[in-house]
């Protein structure tokens, strides 16, 4: 278990227009290649890094979404699961190479890859490696050896040029499946079956904060190990999901339901199914996941939890 913690003290605002130099000053002129690029995370990725100064190349299965930021970017289309996809990419020293794609997709095109060793890979896992490790459930506990298994496998293959980011549930474009899912379950149900009195932690990090922290660990020196990346406020479930809520202009009704059945593996309440919420989730509701802050390193600033129409999936992203 980790402890709450504050990671700001002075306005975000500021803070950005200090870090926006900093980042003007890293990646001005350079080339960053994102893979996963028309994926939320990799839409906030290529903005940062087009007002940054830098020329993004947008690589991605499908060419759906693109950058709505003005400057210097080009897309590429691949597969990951074709044979030999990555050396389409044809990087020369100095590139930035940033994969916001599945891990696992992205783990077993590296392992066939011989790259630039000059070129700085940043590839985006999951908290749940950590959080999830001692899961109850067999699926959550696979799922999380399954992340750290392909941490390993791109670590090797870049031989240690690498640094492996692991964020909290990521919110903020209204197309994730963290909190903007939650927002359509309540919006269907108007039920919350609140098990264990939904004292979990939860720190919840915005898509554009963590594009701006995985550009800042990309300029930086290696990791030996994956960084951590929560958002700045930890709250409980039960919070997170009043915020939601309003945010969304939802009316709802808590149903209590007693954590022991569930911390047991029992199947009494396996009918929360019915109302949206499946058994794995409502046990969840009671445990903490949150991780420790590895990212307080690099400077980042990142907001507290404060979801807008947005984040709630109410709104497009601003043009």
């Amino acid at each position: 278990m980790y402890h709450c913690f504050t990671l700001r003290t002075a306005p975000i605002e500021a803070s950005l227009d200090m870090e926006g130099s900093r980042a003007k000053s890293n990646l001005l002129g350079r080339r960053v290649v994102i893979i996963g690029a028309s994926s939320p995370l990799g839409i906030s990725i290529s903005n940062a890094a087009i007002i940054s100064g830098a020329s993004v190349v947008a690589v991605s299965r499908t060419l759906g979404a693109t950058p709505t930021a003005k400057g210097s970017w080009t897309t590429l289309p691949m597969d990951l699961r074709s044979t030999g996809a990555l050396e389409e990419l044809a990087l020369t020293p100095g590139d930035l190479l940033i994969s916001a794609a599945p891990l696992r997709v992205f783990a077993l095109a590296m392992r066939t890859w011989s790259f630039p060793k000059c070129v700085a890979i940043t590839a985006v896992s999951s908290a749940s490696a950590t959080t999830k490790a001692h899961s109850q459930f067999p699926r959550d506990a696979q799922w999380s050896r399954e992340m750290r298994e392909a941490e390993s496998v791109i670590a090797t293959a870049a031989a240690g040029n690498v640094r492996i980011l692991r964020p909290t549930m990521i919110y903020g474009s209204g197309r994730d499946k963290n909190v903007a899912h939650i927002a359509r379950r309540l919006s269907s149900t108007h039920i919350l079956p609140l098990v264990g009195g939904g004292i979990g932690l939860r720190a919840p990090v915005h898509v554009d904060d963590l594009a701006r922290v995985i550009l800042t660990a990309a300029c930086s020196a290696p990791a030996p190990k994956p960084i951590h990346v929560p958002g700045a406020e930890c709250l409980t479930f039960r919070e997170m999901v009043r915020r939601i809520a309003a945010a969304a202009k939802i009316r709802y009704a808590e149903m209590p339901l007693p954590s022991f059945p569930f911390s047991l593996g029992g199947r009494m309440f396996a009918n929360v199914g019915r109302i949206g919420w499946s058994f794995a989730a409502c046990a969840r509701m009671a445990e903490d996941l949150t991780v420790p802050d590895d990212a307080l390193v690099f400077g980042v600033a990142r907001r507290g939890f404060h979801p807008d129409a947005r984040a709630v999936g109410l709104a497009e992203p601003p043009e």
